[in-house]
């Protein structure tokens, strides 16, 4: 049986920290653009949810009446 630390050049060590440093820094600033740009979605969605839920008419739909009126 050949452990993976026997596969694993020793000369290398610091070649592969540095991949999985730099692996780790762009899966983080990924995550954090992700959670930057889809902030304005998710709140528009909860806002309906909060109505729908709740059978309340949407502010939209409440300013539309009163301009007919």
């Amino acid at each position: 049986m050949k452990l993976i630390i026997d596969t694993i050049n020793i000369e290398n060590l610091k070649n592969l920290d540095t991949i999985i440093f730099l692996v780790g820094i762009i899966i983080t600033f990924t995550f954090i653009l992700f959670k930057i740009f889809t902030k304005e979605e998710i709140a528009q969605e909860n806002e309906l949810d909060y109505y729908s839920r709740h059978n309340f008419p949407i502010n939209e739909e409440k300013n539309a009446t009163k301009k007919k009126s």
